[in-house]
């Protein structure tokens, strides 16, 4: 998976040529209490997550399963970018595949950037509002507009049944347990330069 993450990393940097830290970031993690959990079980299925703080991260975690038609989980809170057209990610993985998404205020449809995890390595995924991929209910959207950063109200972090590209190409579904450490997660600018 170590080779998959770098594929991703390296694409989301081709599409932003080069990231620069605004000046004054600001954090996008969520807060003790504005998250909540959004899993399949709003479709009969079974899946669980949850977030939660250690000193060093917050922990995205829990269960996903297949059953009952079911097949993903997710959390996700409100924020904004402010003034920041793109986001900066920190994680340590645990070799999953998982999304990065962005809502505007009280919209079904979202966007969306995934990443690869190598398991106990960090990745640092940069992703450009504006390129994220527009879907709903799990399937992409054809001829939306791009993302507005401006008009971002939520974040949010999701891994679905795929299926997934394995390290041998062959693609696979995911279940079971997940844990994703997210170590930092800031706003940031894209520059061109």
């Amino acid at each position: 998976m170590v080779a998959s993450a770098a594929r991703v990393i390296a694409a989301a940097s081709a599409a932003l040529m080069m990231p620069t830290v605004t000046s004054a970031p600001h954090s996008l993690l969520p807060t003790a209490a504005n998250w909540h959990a959004v899993d399949d079980t709003v479709m009969g299925g079974v899946s669980r997550s949850s977030l939660s703080r250690t000193a060093e991260s917050v922990v995205f975690e829990g269960q996903l399963s297949l059953d009952h038609g079911g097949g993903f989980a997710s959390v996700r809170w409100p924020a904004s970018l402010g003034d920041a057209d793109c986001m900066r990610l920190r994680v340590r993985g645990d070799g999953h595949t998982y999304r990065l998404t962005a809502r505007r205020d009280n919209e079904k449809l979202y966007f969306t950037q995934s990443f690869v995890t190598a398991p106990g390595a960090e990745t640092e995924l940069i992703a450009a509002a504006s390129m994220m991929e527009p879907r709903w209910r799990g399937r992409h959207v054809q001829g939306m507009p791009r993302l507005n950063p401006a008009e971002v109200g939520a974040l949010g972090l999701m891994i679905d049944r795929g299926p997934v590209q394995a390290d041998d190409g062959s693609l696979v579904t995911q279940a079971g347990s997940f844990r994703l450490e997210v170590l930092a997660f800031d706003s940031c600018v894209a520059t061109t330069t």
